[in-house]
């Protein structure tokens, strides 16, 4: 009976589908790995904010938490590459960063999928997941020492739990959903400019009657 029903083979199989889309998204970036290897004869010598991030994060993982200056780049990369660094040691942490963003990457996929799933159904959910999997500039810079990969996976996390709080819209559920923008602003503060909706979003998850002092309570 189920199906019969749209959507209902692929909800029945869909983990292991999804299993599938993060088998590609590891193989792909896999791929590109050894591309980049093979052309890039700078692939294992950063340079520019690649090499600031991978001292940096070396000086943090050697006891250095603050430094002496003000941060010249947005600082959560570092701190978050910080101990990767500090266990991998200086013959292999960039190897050890790029393993590190490969599984952000597949992670971000799944996160995608599971949100599209929620909001547009198993074949919708399972299609941006594989087009996040696969997308080109998202699989270069997981090889890069750069903020990218991590701040696409804390946006992922962010929309995959603004959806998860409209099923069940609370403070907590607020705030679970609110920590992932704060940690990706000091990734990429642009994405501060997505707080203007949040409110929007808040307002359309509240209950009829109270929308406007609930959402007021979230977004605060």
């Amino acid at each position: 009976m189920n199906d019969q029903q749209p959507g209902g083979l692929l909800e029945r199989r869909y983990p292991e589908l999804l299993t599938g889309v993060v088998i590609v998204a590891m193989a792909l970036a896999m791929g590109t790995w050894f591309d980049l290897r093979a052309a890039d004869p700078m692939f294992d010598e950063p340079i520019l904010d690649a090499r600031i991030y991978l001292d940096w994060s070396r000086e943090i993982a050697g006891g250095d938490l603050l430094g002496e200056r003000v941060f010249f780049l947005n600082p959560l990369y570092a701190y978050v590459l910080a101990p990767v660094v500090g266990l991998a040691g200086p013959s292999s942490d960039l190897l050890a960063i790029r393993t590190l963003q490969v599984i952000l990457g597949a992670l971000s996929a799944m996160l995608v999928a599971g949100t599209a799933r929620r909001l547009a159904g198993p074949g919708t959910g399972l299609l941006a997941g594989l087009l996040t999997a696969a997308w080109p500039l998202l699989l270069y810079y997981e090889q890069r020492v750069m903020s990218v990969t991590l701040a696409v996976f804390l946006n992922a996390l962010a929309l995959r739990l603004l959806v998860r709080f409209a099923d069940r819209p609370g403070i907590r559920a607020a705030f679970l959903a609110g920590l992932p923008i704060g940690l990706s602003i000091l990734t990429r503060p642009n994405v501060a400019l997505f707080l203007v909706l949040l409110p929007l979003w808040f307002l359309s998850a509240a209950r009829p009657g109270r929308r406007v002092r609930s959402a007021l309570a979230w977004s605060v």
